[in-house]
């Protein structure tokens, strides 16, 4: 799968429904950020 559409579309087919929102998202970019400041990501 090379996107997010495709792989929302796999997972609906298979019956996976996933809540994911705006403040879902924040909160990932927030994550993202400390572990970067952390040296965790390459």
């Amino acid at each position: 799968m090379n996107t997010r559409l495709e792989a929302d579309a796999f997972l609906k087919a298979k019956g996976v429904h996933l809540l994911y929102d705006e403040e879902d998202f924040e909160a990932d970019i927030q994550t993202h950020e400390e572990l970067r400041k952390e040296g965790k990501l390459k």
